[in-house]
């Protein structure tokens, strides 16, 4: 077939001649048409190829992000159970870190040369 007969059966205006398929590169069109799409006539047509879906592949951490994302925006339940999770991460790394674990070294030293040495004195300590 020609180019000119194959727009034309694109784009509606005439039948195909024989039975045998006509290739196209878009998927949305492929479907509509009970035909698949060709890969070959995408890149003919300079257009980049695509999945049954029409998506663009994707890498692999494209993809990996991909399942994430559409999980975390998929869930109900699961989005409070983090939000309790990383509530009680900042308690705990934030509120109890400021209360319970004073920064001794500038506490019981004056400059650095005390502080290195009071470190050094505590790891070679047998």
């Amino acid at each position: 077939m020609e180019e000119e007969e194959i727009r034309e059966i694109e784009e509606g205006i005439a039948a195909p001649a024989s039975a045998e398929a006509v290739a196209v590169a878009d998927p949305a069109v492929a479907a509509e048409e009970g035909m698949e799409a060709d890969p070959a006539v995408a890149a003919e047509e300079g257009m980049e190829a695509v999945d049954a879906a029409g998506a663009r592949p994707m890498g692999f951490w494209a993809r990996v992000w991909d399942l994430y994302a559409d999980g975390f925006r998929n869930m109900t339940v699961g989005k409070y159970l983090w939000a309790i999770i990383i509530v009680k991460l900042a308690v705990m790394f934030l509120v109890l870190k400021l209360f319970f674990f004073p920064d001794l070294l500038s506490t019981n030293y004056d400059n650095d040369a005390d502080r290195a040495e009071a470190v050094r004195s505590a790891l070679t300590k047998p």
